[in-house]
């Protein structure tokens, strides 16, 4: 069961359950914006497909849109949610598809979307494709671990781990920016000394982000700072 348990301080009274019943609802992730409140999750079936949903509530958590399906022809994973400084009613989604054919690499898409007011406004961006071109490319890289940070003004910076490396823990860190609201991207570059990074998270405060890793040799990195 996915539940969101709602009170002003712990210990969490209230207990509304989010997810369906029959599917495996896990890694939930949850943003909040005035009054508004958007619950992002995967729902795994039996075969191990999974699928990113997500739903919306404008009143505190009293009641919510029914679960939305986001886009993806594969399965879909690792959702990350920020609500937009600028607009109450606005949140910024990134997630990750990964598409294993029968014949051929896998490809990994990384997704970013508008959520307003509880409807998907854009929905159909993939960060990192190839500059220039009017469609998207499917990109072999391995990713994992999509993160994301929002300033006002419509700056908004993604981190994500990018294999370099057949080894299985060789990952390097990259982010990409936008600099109006999402609609286009610039990227990716490579962050610092990331080699053998597997997970970062950004914050934004005071006109710059901030971004924290953890390496694979088991040490956690100063805070790397971006300013755009």
């Amino acid at each position: 069961m996915l539940a969101l348990l709602i009170s002003l301080d712990p210990p969490f009274l209230s207990e509304v359950q989010i997810g369906e019943s029959g599917y495996r609802n896990i890694e939930p992730h949850i943003a909040v914006n005035d009054s508004n409140i958007v619950v992002a999750w995967i729902k795994a079936d039996a075969n191990g497909n999974t699928k990113v949903y997500f739903r919306y509530s404008n009143d505190n958590g009293e009641t919510w849109s029914i679960p939305q399906m986001l886009p993806g022809e594969c399965n879909t994973t690792d959702p990350f949610l920020r609500p937009n400084p600028d607009n109450p009613n606005i949140f910024f989604l990134v997630y990750l598809e990964v598409c294993a054919p029968f014949v051929g690499y896998r490809k990994y898409y990384l997704h970013f979307c508008i959520i307003n007011g509880g409807s998907l406004t854009i929905c159909d961006t993939l960060i990192g494709t190839k500059p220039g071109d009017t469609i998207p490319v499917p990109d072999s890289i391995p990713k994992d671990y999509p993160r994301m940070a929002v300033a006002p003004g419509g700056k908004i910076v993604v981190s994500v781990a990018h294999k370099y490396s057949p080894s299985p823990n060789y990952y390097q860190i990259v982010v990409y920016r936008s600099l109006d609201g999402g609609i286009t991207w610039e990227g990716p570059v490579i962050v610092g000394s990331s080699r053998e990074a597997n997970a970062s998270y950004l914050a934004y405060t005071g006109g710059r982000f901030y971004l924290s890793y953890a390496s694979t040799k088991y040490y956690l990195s100063s805070p790397s700072r971006i300013t755009i």
